[in-house]
């Protein structure tokens, strides 16, 4: 690989930081551009350009004129819902990418669901309204419990279980107030195991590099909200059921147009079926492409990505094939109070537990802080990352650390 190739990568936060330093491990020049100052990426890049990854006519603007003093050779991202960012660079430097449209329709949430729909991939039955009063027209042809999603929000943001009417009024406003676009999706609720996939696709082909358990086990203690406790490799699926999940994932890879790179996939298994609840043009977050699927696989997938980002070749059979399979399990401290924080204990003791491969603070918190009840992914506060030999050792390994953590308030 020629040392003086370069990539944009949007996003320069804790979750763009795995791509931007494999990069640098490639002997690229990194530039990335973000919204905060502060950002951690920023101190692993070559240069960078504080900007709103959102404001696309900026991030386009900069990629331009940087190509002109020096050629870029690729865009992506790593974690962050910024497809159509990525997409539009592309396009302006004509970079490997795919097109606006396909990442428009891989990230608004209604665009994506309707395509589905048109195309036959098993996903809910929905409807959407841009005021509280559009619900008066659907309300007799409602079956509840359904699920209220902006349009335009990642990591369950302002998205809840409503059981009737007077659940879906009130939740339709606090997903307005949590999202910058007044349409709302409801959707039709599935319950089952849920899985989470990453593919990459090259060459015309789609290659199933990630497939995860999606942990719900403590949904019941934040309903009506949606909230993950993280991942686990391998599934306990059986073989047959993980071809009909990756067979589903193709047909809602291909139906949105995504000929090229990286689909996140959301599914779930209702009634014995696959279901898809969210496709994505990018990389996932939450560590599940940068660390667990290494892991458990030996797959390094940011590395695939950013190597087809600049254009160079890859041997699918060799970077794209399990070399082992491991156990590696996700889980979170998830805090079920709110209040004054007296003290965090059991940190160390945690991150020293055995099997434990990194313990992260998404939150950094302090005596004094006030904390709310969990109501969305952004609002988790850390999380350790296990393995084991097997799924069984890694899960264990992973309750074990976090059973170590307390969280303890002021009394008021």
């Amino acid at each position: 690989m020629k040392e003086n190739k370069s990539i944009l990568i949007i996003g320069a936060g804790e979750g763009q930081l795995p791509a931007i330093k494999q990069a640098k491990d490639m002997g690229l020049y990194v530039v990335s551009v973000d919204y905060n100052p502060n950002s951690i990426g920023f101190k692993y890049s070559d240069e960078y350009k504080v900007i709103s990854t959102k404001d696309i006519d900026r991030v386009v603007d900069f990629a331009v004129k940087f190509n002109k003093r020096k050629i870029l050779n690729g865009v992506m991202t790593c974690g962050a819902e910024v497809a159509e960012t990525v997409s539009a660079v592309a396009d302006s430097l004509k970079l490997p990418g795919v097109p606006v449209e396909v990442a428009k329709n891989a990230t608004d949430k209604l665009r994506r669901i309707q395509i589905f729909k048109e195309q036959e991939v098993p996903s809910p039955d929905f409807f959407y309204i841009n005021s509280i009063n559009d619900i008066e027209k659907f309300n007799n042809k409602i079956n509840y419990p359904v699920v209220v999603k902006p349009i335009d929000k990642a990591g369950a943001k302002g998205v809840k279980r409503c059981n009737n009417y007077l659940d879906l009024k009130e939740n339709i406003k606090e997903a307005q107030s949590s999202s910058g676009n007044p349409t709302i999706l409801i959707e039709e609720y599935f319950a089952g195991p849920e899985i989470s996939t990453e593919a990459i696709v090259y060459n015309g082909k789609i290659y199933t590099t990630g497939f995860a358990d999606r942990n719900y086990d403590k949904k019941k203690l934040f309903a009506p909200y949606f909230i993950e406790d993280g991942h686990t490799i391998p599934s306990v699926l059986s073989e047959e059921m993980q071809e009909k999940v990756i067979s589903v994932t193709e047909k809602a890879i291909k139906a949105l147009g995504i000929k090229w790179g990286v689909a996140k996939g959301d599914i779930i298994i209702h009634d014995g079926e696959p279901r898809v609840l969210e496709m994505a043009a990018r990389l996932s977050g939450g560590r599940f492409a940068t660390d667990m699927v290494p892991l458990a696989t030996g797959i390094d997938i940011v590395k695939v990505l950013i190597k087809i980002s600049i254009g160079e070749e890859i041997n699918p059979e060799e970077e794209l094939t399990p070399k082992f399979n491991k156990g590696a399990a996700q889980r979170f401290f998830l805090h079920t109070d709110s209040g004054v924080v007296k003290c965090l204990e059991g940190i160390t003791e945690a991150r020293n537990s055995r099997g434990i491969y990194d313990l992260a603070i998404e939150k950094n918190i302090k005596k004094g802080d006030k904390i709310e009840i969990i109501r969305s992914h952004h609002d988790r506060l850390l999380h350790v990352i296990a393995t084991g030999k097997d799924r069984k050792e890694a899960v264990n390994n992973a309750e074990n650390a976090i059973s170590k953590i307390k969280i303890k308030f002021t009394k008021e």
